[in-house]
């Protein structure tokens, strides 16, 4: 019988100003080309219909589901 051992790996943090420059930049490009908004009016409908938008109700909001 065999016993595996996990170990944990991490990187060591890096603390240089080119690093921190390198990382806020990394998040600014990530912000401005990849952002995380659906935009609707751009959308076809068949997408819209997939989501869920076009099936004729109401949104639904979180205070909803506790009633």
């Amino acid at each position: 019988m065999d016993c595996h051992a996990i170990e944990e790996s991490s990187k060591p943090v890096n603390l240089s100003l080119s690093a921190l420059v390198s990382g806020i930049a990394a998040w600014a490009y990530g912000k401005i080309f990849h952002p995380s908004r659906l935009d609707l009016e751009g959308t076809p409908d068949r997408v819209k219909r997939d989501l869920g938008f076009l099936d004729g109700r109401d949104p639904r909001y979180e205070a909803d589901l506790w009633r």
